[in-house]
């Protein structure tokens, strides 16, 4: 399979495929295949996918954050105070008991 091939020898295939695509990129600007955008306009589109990427991983970053506060404010069943095992690594069953 494919995939036995690849996982051989991941780091020189990752390598191979990405210097093959430059290559390719590189070669096809030199032949007038490909037009570049003038560089203020490159310059603008950087800027927006920077401030689109910053926002997107601080939704994510509040996301995980709410996560985290309501996994480790909820209850056990059983408490046992000699237990050393933090509650993150307690089973799910254990976590998620909704108590009257």
């Amino acid at each position: 399979m494919i995939y036995d091939i690849y996982f051989k020898r991941p780091l020189w295939w990752d390598y191979s495929i990405a210097t093959g695509l430059a290559l390719v990129s590189f070669l096809a600007i030199e032949k007038s295949y490909l037009k570049l955008p003038p560089e203020a306009e490159s310059i603008s589109i950087l800027s927006d996918l920077t401030n689109i990427s910053l926002t997107i991983s601080g939704f994510i970053l509040t996301l995980l954050t709410v996560l985290i506060t309501f996994k480790s404010g909820s209850k056990t069943k059983k408490i046992n105070l000699d237990s050393t095992e933090p509650l993150f690594e307690c089973s799910f069953q254990q976590i998620y008991i909704i108590r009257p």
